[in-house]
């Protein structure tokens, strides 16, 4: 990557945002740091506490972006509070596959319960489909389930934000235990978006 940091060091880059994993994250950050290039990265791949702990030279305020509540979202609410508690119980490492893994899981539980006792896959299914405001307890930004898994236009979009200090995730542009920055607006170019925290 050098050549190409080289021309970000010509152009004076002070940010920068890549859609890699972390090891191609951390090839970039180290070449950044070869050649004297202190630019904040963008990092919407790289929610890895053991990988950042381990790397947190090369990323002091760089931003995470996370699809899921963030672990160190304050106050804990109810949802993201038992996933912590019982993946402590149980033994599991906290990690952002498993905490979309642990929502995944809500919402199937969420199908079978709306579905009824006499249920059947498409029973699941149809209920699912019904739910507007879906947010597994507030773990995952709100689904639409009647909009958006068909249409890839549907306007909201919401994500949270951490910023990595002394190899540690802090969120950030959140609120007391509402982690998510949300958007209302055309997803193309947010030129008429409202951005809002929701939990």
């Amino acid at each position: 990557m050098s050549a190409d940091v080289k021309k970000m060091v010509d152009a004076k880059v002070d940010f920068v945002t890549t859609c890699m994993d972390n090891n191609g994250a951390l090839t970039l950050a180290r070449e950044m740091r070869q050649q004297g290039l202190n630019a904040i990265q963008y990092m919407p791949n790289a929610y890895d506490q053991d990988f950042m702990s381990k790397n947190a030279g090369f990323f002091q305020g760089s931003i995470v972006i996370v699809q899921e509540a963030p672990i160190e979202t304050r106050p804990r609410f109810k949802a993201l509070n038992d996933y912590i508690t019982w993946m402590g119980k149980s033994g599991y490492k906290l990690a952002e596959n498993a905490e979309i893994g642990w929502s995944n899981a809500d919402q199937f539980v969420t199908g079978l319960r709306g579905a009824g006792p006499n249920f059947t896959r498409q029973k699941v299914i149809d209920y699912t489909n019904t739910l507007t405001d879906y947010d597994a307890g507030g773990l995952i930004g709100p689904i639409d389930w009647t909009k958006q898994h068909t249409d890839k236009h549907y306007p909201r979009y919401c994500v949270a934000y951490t910023r990595v200090n002394n190899g540690k995730f802090v969120p950030i542009w959140d609120q007391p235990g509402k982690p998510f920055t949300c958007w209302n607006g055309n997803p193309a170019t947010y030129q008429d978006a409202k951005p809002y925290n929701r939990q």
